[in-house]
């Protein structure tokens, strides 16, 4: 009866660590998603910006390109495609 017990605790607290692992690494997996070269292209034409190049990056995008006072703008992109930060082009 105890033995039991004992494997019924063990066997519930291996399915409660599974399923918890499942979420996190699903949870993981949507925060470290990229975004598409097309939804990117899209969303920064969107924005007003002609893009002259765009690079993929380990950490996300690296895009130049003229904003909508012609100035020459180099664009870091994370990999949800947010811009982080932006460089005037020379």
């Amino acid at each position: 009866m105890i033995l039991k017990t004992v494997r019924m605790i063990a066997l519930a607290a291996a399915t409660a660590t599974i399923a918890l692992s499942g979420f996190a690494s699903s949870a993981f997996a949507e925060q470290n998603a990229r975004i598409s070269w097309s939804a990117l292209t899209t969303k920064l034409e969107q924005s007003g910006y002609k893009i002259h190049e765009l690079d993929e990056k380990h950490e996300g995008w690296k895009a130049e390109v003229i904003d909508k006072n012609n100035q020459r703008l180099k664009l870091y992109i994370d990999r949800q495609g947010n811009i982080t930060r932006q460089k005037i082009d020379h």
